[in-house]
């Protein structure tokens, strides 16, 4: 391979190395736009509390919709930060190993030891998604509540 053509291979490299930062960057910014929300749910859900409790007339159902909400965006965070992880581990297998110094080849690494024996607990896989008993939404296998309305599941 020539020079030329090494140079436009790490070009390209490159590119594909810098796209896959933008998209984890904005990725991150939409994850914080997201927790910056949150946080002011919860703080309206808080004050909306406090002066129901203030009147002596709290009405948890009054409040379901900002707890929703707030359900909604904590999903949402969750997701995106499985798909930057899922995009991080993907880059990492991508990556080319750097060159040793001084251009020689490196001596072949030892073998990875075996993995420790996985308990029988943690063999088997993921709980498939449950219907919520209360509000029928959709809980995520594994869950202890429900994102949408709280009830234990």
């Amino acid at each position: 391979m020539g020079f030329f053509d090494k140079l436009k291979e790490q070009a390209s490299s490159l590119g594909s190395q810098l796209d896959q930062a933008l998209d984890s960057t904005k990725q991150k910014g939409q994850v914080n736009a997201l927790r910056k929300q949150r946080a002011e749910l919860v703080a309206a859900l808080g004050e909306a509390l406090v002066e129901q409790f203030r009147q002596q007339q709290v009405d948890v159902e009054s409040l379901r919709p900002q707890v929703d909400q707030i359900f909604n965006l904590e999903w949402q965070i969750i997701e995106l930060e499985k798909q930057i992880e899922a995009q991080k581990a993907a880059a990492q297998a991508a990556a080319p190993a750097p060159p040793p110094p001084g251009g020689q080849p490196a001596a072949a690494p030892p073998p990875a030891p075996a993995p420790p024996p996985v308990p029988e607990a943690a063999a088997q896989p993921a709980a498939a998604p449950v219907a919520c008993p209360s509000c029928g939404g959709e809980v995520p296998g594994g869950s202890a509540f429900c994102p949408n309305c709280g009830t234990k599941v």
